[in-house]
C-alpha cells in the first residue's frame, strides 16, 4: 500500500494537479482528485502539513481504516516559483 500512495502522490505531482490542491487549500479538489485515480475499493486519508509540520487541512473518503492502511510521505517544495514546503502524507486501506 505504501508504494501504491506514493505512486499517486508522484503522478498527480508529474501532472501538476497535486501542488494546484495543495497551495490553493482546496480539499475538495483534493478529494475529486484522489477519487479519479485510486480504485473504488480503497479507502484513504491524506493530510497536508506545513514546512514545521502544522496540520494544513485533510481529507478522508471511502471507509478509510487506519489500522489496515499503509502511507507515504510526499514534498513539495513551493508553487509557481514561491518556496512553501508543504508535506503531503496519503494513506490508503483496503484494496
Amino acid at each position: 500500500l505504501e508504494d501504491n500512495a506514493y505512486a499517486v502522490l508522484s503522478s498527480l505531482d508529474a501532472e501538476g494537479y497535486l501542488a494546484r490542491a495543495v497551495y490553493s487549500n482546496d480539499p475538495r479538489l483534493l478529494e475529486a482528485l484522489l477519487n479519479s485515480v485510486l480504485p473504488v475499493g480503497y479507502g484513504y486519508n491524506c493530510t497536508v502539513y506545513g514546512e514545521d509540520w502544522s496540520r494544513i487541512f485533510s481529507v478522508e473518503a471511502r471507509g478509510y481504516d487506519p489500522y489496515r492502511a499503509g502511507s507515504a510521505v510526499y514534498v513539495l517544495l513551493g508553487y509557481n516559483g514561491t518556496l512553501s514546503v508543504r508535506y503531503v502524507v496519503l494513506s490508503i486501506s483496503g484494496g
